[in-house]
């Protein structure tokens, strides 16, 4: 297999003085005179965000050091605002004695100029003045896997939700129509959820398989009040993936399954046959990526590199920018 490979988080620990030397060669900086000594470039605190429907993953960057924690996720799109502030609160439970300098926030749902505007208004919450810049989910996943250095591919989105962009150097040159969870997200946890909680109602499963969900599947009368009441019904279809994640190897999750990544590579990517190779990020691409290589081969098409959590690669390329002044 090979490519599915997870990229791991590194929690590091601050010293308990809080001050990292950042020189590499510390004899020769201790010969220094000591005005010189401290001659140090300014780094700014950054809090990095990887925010997804269902979670949200987060990077502290601080005097070099990186720190991870994980909060509920929020789409501003389909969201009640109390997500968003909840996933604030949260933030500012986790970090109480940091002082951010700036935020940067890759998220789902940011797709035009209003979606921004409520992600800043529940950043304002947060004391202090703070930066915040709101890109997409779509161009965070570019960032992370490629930061500036490929000229150009294709990155694609396979989580709660759906997405998929071409890049250059680090930013979106075009990206297909992104009609939300009401309407499309081909292939990600929600329409599988939807796909599998349909098949388990109409009685179009196996039984061994209609067996084992009956233990974890609500009877219909329960489930369906719950979904109007609930503040981010996306999210909650989507928790219903899992259950397919966990019997992946079963004939009739892989059908289901297969039939999914056909319509969002038919409604997606074949545009960009020319470029040939397709990377992905979300946990439905890693958990799923025999399936998706099988569909995309069957296609034309080549899988490429696949991580289901982006935020550790989005850290190093904010690092790397900082270093370089940008």
């Amino acid at each position: 297999m090979g490519i599915c490979n997870e990229r791991h988080t590194l929690h590091l620990q601050m010293p308990s003085n809080g001050i990292k030397d950042e020189y590499t060669d510390r004899d020769y900086l201790a010969l220094l005179p000591l005005h010189l000594q401290n001659l140090r470039p300014s780094m700014k605190t950054l809090l990095i965000g990887d925010i997804g429907s269902t979670s949200a993953d987060w990077a502290l960057i601080q005097k070099g050091e990186i720190h991870h924690f994980t909060t509920g996720g929020f789409n501003p799109t389909a969201n009640d605002k109390s997500v968003g502030l909840g996933m604030v609160e949260t933030i500012e439970k986790s970090l109480p004695e940091h002082s951010i300098d700036a935020i940067h926030y890759y998220g789902t749902g940011v797709n035009g100029p209003e979606a921004i505007e409520r992600v800043r208004a529940c950043f304002r919450e947060m004391s202090g003045s703070i930066s915040v810049f709101v890109g997409s989910d779509i161009l965070g996943a570019a960032r992370s896997l490629f930061g500036e250095e490929v000229d150009e591919g294709v990155v694609a989105i396979l989580g709660t939700g759906s997405n998929v962009c071409q890049f250059r150097q680090g930013e979106i040159i075009g990206r297909g129509v992104n009609l939300g969870y009401l309407l499309a997200d081909e292939g990600s946890g929600i329409s599988i959820g939807r796909r599998l909680l349909k098949a388990y109602y109409y009685e179009q499963l196996p039984p061994d398989l209609h067996r084992t969900l009956k233990t974890v599947i609500p009877p219909p009368e329960q489930l369906v009040p719950q979904l109007y009441a609930h503040p981010a019904p996306n999210r909650f279809i989507a928790s219903f993936a899992r259950h397919a994640i966990e019997n992946r190897d079963h004939a009739s999750i892989k059908t289901l399954v297969a039939t999914e990544f056909q319509e969002f590579i038919h409604s997606h990517l074949l545009r960009y046959k020319s470029l040939h190779k397709i990377h992905f990020v979300g946990s439905i691409a890693f958990y799923f990526c025999d399936s998706l290589r099988d569909q995309l081969r069957a296609a034309g098409l080549t899988l490429g590199t696949v991580v289901r959590r982006p935020i550790e690669g989005l850290a190093k390329y904010h690092q790397k920018s900082q270093h370089h002044g940008r």
